[in-house]
Parts: C-alpha cells; sequence; structure tokens
C-alpha cells in the first residue's frame, strides 16, 4: 500500500514546479497557492456547522491534540488547514489568492490568542480586523492525518455573520473532497438543510465549481444527553437528499450519518482542555473565573468517570473509521481526489506547452512580418531611387525642348513678324491731334522743334493704336498659334503654347506618380514608417499648383519682353525720328500736298509709312529676334527658373521621402535583428520548458501506475 502522504507531497512538487513555468499571471498564483495546500495532504478533509455545535470540539478529538479554541466565547476567524507533521507552527497568508503570500508564523497558544474571537470582538464586532487574512496552515502530529493523508479544514461558523460564511463558501469553492457535517439538532436545521443542499451538493439553483457527491458527505450529530435516533437522522437526510436516486439515499443512511459525543470523544482522547492557557487576549475577569471552574469539572469527571466518558467516546471510533475508509477510496480510487488532481495538473501542463508554443510561433510570425516588411520598403527604396535617377533627366530634356522652341519661334517666325508689322497700314485714318494746324505748325518749326514733334507723335500712335492690338498678336503667335500657313520648317511642336501643355504633362505626370507612390506607401504601412503621406487631393493640388507655376512663368517672360522691346524702342525712336527729319521726306511730300491740296490723310500716311512702320518693325525685332544677348534672356530664364523651380520641389519631396523610408529600413533592420536573438532565446526557453514539462509528466504518470497499482 502507497504511503498517502507521500501523494500529496507528490503533487505540491509538481504543482509547485508548474507555478514556476508557467508564464500566466493568474495560473501562477493558483499553482503556488495549491502547492501549499496540497503539500498538508492530497485529500481536503472540511468540517462545517453551525457556531457552538461542538465543531472545534470534535476537530481536536480528530487530531488527537489541542489544535484549536474550544470556548463558547471565542471562534476561529479563519479557515486552518491542518496537515501531518510535527510541531505546533501556524502560518497565516495574506487573503486574495496571492499563493506563498505569508504574513507570520506563530505557535499555538500565540495563534489562540491573536488570531481568535475574543469576548470584546464578538461584543464590539471587531471582525473586520482579520478581513485581509486569508487562512492558515498548521502541523498536527496527529496519525488519522499522517495515515490517510488527509489535510483538515477547520472551517468558520456558517451561521456566525456574513462575512464568516462567506470565507467558508469560498473555501467550499476551491474545492473539497470529503465533509464532515457537525450539527447540535438530531433532525438538523431547516437553515443547515439548506446551506449544505445549496452550497455543498449543488442540489438547488446555484452552480457549485465542486459539488460533493452524498458519499463523501458524513452527517455527525453531537449528543449531549439531549438524546436522538437514528430514525430521526435518517428523516432528516431524506430532506437532505431529496431528488438524488433512492440507492444513494439508503447507502448514505446506512454509512454516513453517525451520533457521538464530541466532549466524550475529545477527553478519551487529548484530556481536559486548558481553559486558562488558550484564554484569548482581553477575556474579562468574571469570565476567567467560569473558565477555572469548567477545567476544574473536567479534570473532576476524568478522575471519576474515566470508564463512562471512554464507552460514550467509542462512538467515535466509527466517524474515525468511515474518515479513513472514504480517504483511502479518495487517494487510491478512480475517481477519487488524488487522481482529479493529477488530471488537472496534467491539463495545466498542456496549456503551459500550448502557450509555449503559440508564443513561439507569435515571435516567429513577427519576425517574418519584419522580413516581409523590410522586402516592402525595399521595393518602395528601389521606386524612389529610380524616380530620383529620371527626374532630373526629364527635366532637363523638357527645359531644353522648351527653350529650343521658343528660340525657333521667336527667330524665324518672319511671317508672324509681317503680320504684326503689318498692323501699322491699317490705320488709315489720322490721328486727333495730326490737324491741317499741327501740320502747319510742324512746317514752320525749326528742325529740333520737329523731331520732338514727330517723336511726340510716334510714340502716341505706338502706345494707343498699335501697341495694344500687336501685343495681342504676339502672345497668340506664341501661345496659341502654330506655324504661319505655308512655312513648312515649323510644326506645332516648335510653338511655346505646344512645350506648355507638355510642360503642365510633366507635372501632371508626377502627380500621378506620386499619387501611386503613396498608395504604395499607405499599402505597406506608411504610419509604421512615421511618414506624412499625403491624399490624393493634396497631391492634384500641388501637381495643379506646379503646373500653374509654369505657365505663370512663361506669361511673365513674355510680358517681361514686351516690356524689354518697348524700352528698347524708346531708345531706338529719336534715332528714327532724326533719320526721317534729316531726310526732309515729310517736308517735301508735306509741304507739296498742303500747298497743292491741304490733305492732311496725304501727310499722315507718309508719316505712318515712315516713321510709325520704322518704329513697329524695331518692337518686332525685339520680340522675335532673340537671343541670349538681347530681350530673348528674359524668356529664357524665365522659363529656366519655373522649371527649375519645379524641378527643386520634385527632387526635394522624393529626396525627403526616400530618407525617411531609409531611415525607417534602417530601424526595421535593427528590429529584425532584435527578433531574431529574441527567437532564438524564445527557443532555447521552449526546448528547456519542454524538458522541465516532460519530468513533471514523469512524476505524474508514476503517480498514476502508483494508483492503479
Amino acid at each position: 500500500m502507497m504511503n498517502e502522504r507521500e501523494a500529496g507531497r507528490a503533487l505540491a512538487r509538481v504543482s509547485g514546479e508548474l507555478a514556476r513555468l508557467s508564464r500566466d499571471q493568474m495560473t501562477r498564483r493558483i499553482l503556488e497557492g495549491s502547492a501549499v495546500q496540497l503539500e498538508l495532504g492530497a485529500v481536503r478533509l472540511m468540517l462545517l456547522g453551525n457556531s457552538n455545535a461542538g465543531k472545534s470540539t470534535l476537530i481536536n478529538a480528530l487530531l488527537g491534540t489541542i489544535a484549536v479554541p474550544e470556548s463558547r466565547n471565542t471562534s476561529s476567524p479563519i479557515p486552518v488547514w491542518f496537515g501531518a507533521g510535527e510541531g505546533e507552527d501556524y502560518r497565516i497568508y495574506a487573503d486574495g489568492g496571492e499563493g506563498e503570500n505569508l504574513l507570520e508564523t506563530a505557535d499555538r497558544a500565540t495563534f489562540i490568542r491573536k488570531y481568535c474571537f475574543s469576548v470584546n470582538d464578538i461584543l464590539d464586532d471587531k471582525r473586520a480586523r482579520f478581513d485581509h487574512i486569508g487562512w492558515a496552515a498548521a502541523h498536527a502530529d496527529s496519525p488519522l492525518l499522517r495515515e490517510t493523508g488527509i489535510t483538515l479544514i477547520d472551517s468558520l461558523g456558517i451561521a456566525a455573520t456574513d462575512a464568516d460564511t462567506a470565507k467558508t463558501i469560498r473555501v467550499i469553492d476551491s474545492g473539497v473532497d470529503l465533509v464532515v457535517f457537525v450539527t447540535s439538532h438530531v433532525e438538523m436545521q431547516q437553515s443547515e438543510i439548506a446551506f449544505l443542499r445549496e452550497k455543498v451538493l449543488g442540489l438547488e439553483s446555484r452552480e457549485v465549481p465542486y459539488p460533493i457527491r452524498p458519499a463523501q458527505l458524513l452527517i455527525v450529530y453531537n449528543d449531549h444527553g439531549a438524546g436522538g435516533t437514528h430514525e430521526q437522522m435518517c428523516a432528516a437526510a431524506d430532506k437532505l437528499l431529496a431528488g438524488c436516486a433512492a440507492e444513494e439515499i439508503a447507502a448514505f443512511k446506512e454509512k454516513n450519518l453517525i451520533m457521538l459525543d464530541a466532549l466524550a470523544a475529545r477527553l478519551a482522547r487529548c484530556g481536559a482542555y486548558d481553559y486558562l492557557r488558550f484564554a484569548p487576549e482581553g477575556t474579562p475577569e468574571i469570565m476567567m473565573e467560569a473558565l477555572r471552574r469548567q477545567a476544574a469539572t473536567d479534570k473532576q469527571a476524568l478522575e471519576i468517570n474515566g470508564d463512562q466518558i471512554a464507552r460514550r467516546a467509542k462512538a467515535f471510533d466509527a466517524l474515525e473509521s468511515r474518515i479513513r475508509e472514504l480517504a483511502h477510496a479518495q487517494v487510491a480510487g478512480q475517481d477519487g481526489a488524488v487522481l482529479r488532481r493529477i488530471i488537472h495538473l496534467e491539463a495545466v501542463i498542456r496549456e503551459i506547452r500550448s502557450q509555449a508554443n503559440a508564443d513561439l510561433s507569435r515571435l516567429q510570425g513577427d519576425r517574418a512580418a519584419i522580413r516581409q516588411r523590410i522586402d516592402s520598403v525595399r521595393a518602395l527604396g528601389a521606386t524612389f531611387a529610380s524616380a530620383n535617377e529620371s527626374v532630373d533627366a526629364t527635366f532637363e530634356r523638357q527645359r531644353q525642348d522648351m527653350m529650343a522652341a521658343v528660340a525657333c519661334t521667336l527667330r524665324a517666325s518672319e511671317s508672324a513678324q509681317k503680320a504684326i508689322v503689318g498692323k501699322v497700314y491699317e490705320l488709315t485714318e489720322p490721328p486727333a491731334f495730326i490737324t491741317p494746324e499741327s501740320v502747319r505748325e510742324f512746317f514752320a518749326s525749326t528742325r529740333l522743334e520737329q523731331e520732338k514733334m514727330l517723336e511726340a507723335w510716334i510714340r502716341s500712335v505706338i502706345e494707343k493704336d498699335f501697341l495694344p492690338e500687336a501685343s495681342r498678336q504676339f502672345k497668340t503667335t506664341l501661345l496659341e498659334a502654330s506655324a504661319q500657313p505655308g512655312d513648312m520648317r515649323f510644326g506645332p511642336e516648335d510653338t511655346v503654347s505646344y512645350q506648355l501643355a507638355q510642360a503642365r504633362r510633366l507635372t501632371l505626370q508626377q502627380g500621378t506618380r506620386m499619387k501611386n507612390f503613396c498608395d504604395q506607401l499607405r499599402r505597406s504601412g506608411a504610419e509604421d514608417i512615421g511618414l506624412s503621406v499625403p491624399d490624393d487631393r493634396t497631391i492634384e493640388t500641388w501637381a495643379a499648383d506646379m503646373a500653374s507655376t509654369m505657365e505663370t512663368a512663361i506669361l511673365q517672360s513674355i510680358a517681361s519682353l514686351q516690356e524689354e522691346a518697348y524700352r528698347k524702342f524708346n531708345d531706338k525712336l529719336p534715332e528714327i525720328v532724326r533719320t526721317i527729319v534729316g531726310r526732309n521726306i515729310l517736308t517735301m511730300l508735306g509741304s507739296l500736298w498742303m500747298r497743292l491740296t491741304g490733305n492732311v490723310k496725304k501727310f499722315w500716311k507718309a508719316v505712318r509709312d515712315t516713321a510709325v512702320h520704322d518704329a513697329a518693325a524695331a518692337i518686332c525685332a525685339e520680340w522675335f529676334d532673340a537671343n541670349l544677348s538681347n530681350a530673348g534672356n528674359d524668356m529664357y530664364f524665365g522659363i529656366d527658373r519655373a522649371y527649375g523651380r519645379v524641378q527643386k520641389n520634385v527632387a526635394f519631396s522624393l529626396s525627403r521621402q526616400n530618407e525617411q523610408v531609409e531611415a525607417y529600413l534602417r530601424s526595421l533592420e535593427t528590429r529584425l535583428a532584435g527578433s531574431s536573438e529574441t527567437v532564438e532565446a524564445a527557443s532555447v526557453s521552449r526546448e528547456e520548458l519542454e524538458t522541465a514539462l516532460a519530468a513533471q509528466e514523469e512524476a505524474l504518470g508514476a503517480l498514476r501506475e502508483v494508483l492503479e497499482g
């Protein structure tokens, strides 16, 4: 036959080792607490009953020593778990399921005085001072515990206070294997029956986590001489087990109903109780005197009525025998507590192993995800690199094409130049300031005065009648019109408008490229990279702004060219006027016409065909004969600056994004290196864990073999 106490110690060792191996905090706490309790014994026997039913007296008789106080004025505020062992040490643990959260170790006398209710506690309702205490563990040199492997649990009275009852129910719900219910009423009170059915047997609506069967319950009637019969106890059993199978009720009545005298049993096993030694602190003197008289009565009864007490204590042997029988079944039976706890610990092993596998798989998955992210970001980096390589060449080609088209259009569009200068011949009517009087004044003036008058007339005609229409046609020629009809050297691609459209198309293409790229960034987790990825609307606005910047620059360049041409016209106009006046063309024509006909129109026609035509030709020459040494500079440099700004913006954006991607790539590679080390460490830890779990499985397997053998 196996040493039944060793079963609890073996289970305690496995539970403690699994607590060390578990990574789940709640599981670890439960296993730590279970290890402490299993060290006391593999089978849990709990004594229940109302206050003053004789429960403490019966516990002392079972343990064969004074382990708990016996007094009508005291009661235990915390559950005490007794296991077989030497000494009288009591270890007090905190409440809250913290495992081995040991508060204090005390001897028996100190425990009884400090951790049991005194009269003042009860009268003044000071039970709250024990609320933080969960339970206590103690050893007793008891043959019953030593031979059966039982842990005997002294519970709080079930009807003392709600707080006491709640602590008792917590112990029941944690899982007990045997229950001895002590009652001082042979037919049991209705409250006692209700408590057992609802809290212990699970026969009512309340769900009991670990309900016990009727075969695991002993009803002990503590007969104080009031009398009672087995039939009365059977009647109470019928009420208690209503709804159970008839065979189960019959077996319960036959084996699990016991009548005894707890006081006689304790006197026979332990002798007289030393009330004075174990009197709680704060016991009033008047009560101490009563305790002295009670101690004297117990000693006298033992001396005078020893044989009678021994005979009355015989009934206690039946209880002890039944407890041994049930305890053995719990240790060695196939549905007993030991096997159930083995199965539970095996499930914990599977859970720990499964969690370890899941953790390792998660780490491996994280590493694979990082690798995939690195590949994705590297692909994005390649896209950026390609974009950066192509953008400079693309913009340079566009700029050169634009410059060439402008130069070609300005230098070679002779037909456009003639068409614009030809606008002079549409000025058929003399301007308002050329009248017979002004003509006579012109002829009567000196040469210097004539030059000034003619210069003013030409300037006025150019500014008011020629330049507005000629400028419009100049812009049309550059920005809207293609080559002049019949000019085989020109095509649409040679016009500034075509190149402007190309520039706009380039910016829009860049916007589309940025859209696609930003979509890739979002799909690849741009938030993790730390990029501020613009949305499609922002990109469209950005591209449109670049196109607008280009167009504005071209128009500003054309306007600048016009201003430069007019400025140079101002410089050339005095020379044109001096040439005309010096040749006396107007004087000769004007004198003749004025003398013969007095026709102002003829005079105006002479001014228009000589002076105004030459002035207009000078302006058009500046417009169209553009090169790097004249007014064409503004056009070239304007276009160059516009393209440069766009190119700079695009290159800066790509470069900035590329730097961010590279920085994120470096961080990913650092994470991958750390992840690889983590996975490697986790793999080693997993192998060590598997070895440790296998050892615990082997220990449980060996215990199974002993049980089955």
